[in-house]
């Protein structure tokens, strides 16, 4: 079952990347720069709304 389950985890972005391979036919090198840009202003997004709802939870702001 873990094998499962890791396989499914890595399947989402492995699907991504091939996505952006076909949507801008670049070159892979090209796609996985824009995959690791994508995901790091998803993650920065991600980890700034968590801060304000802990935050806020806490009622500090």
């Amino acid at each position: 079952m873990e094998g499962l389950t890791f396989i499914i985890f890595l399947s989402i972005p492995v699907y991504f990347i091939i996505a952006l391979k076909k949507f801008y036919g670049q070159s892979l090198k090209k796609v996985f720069a824009k995959f690791l840009g994508i995901s790091f202003l998803y993650n920065i997004v991600f980890w700034v709304v968590f801060g304000i709802v802990f935050l806020n939870a806490l009622s500090i702001i």
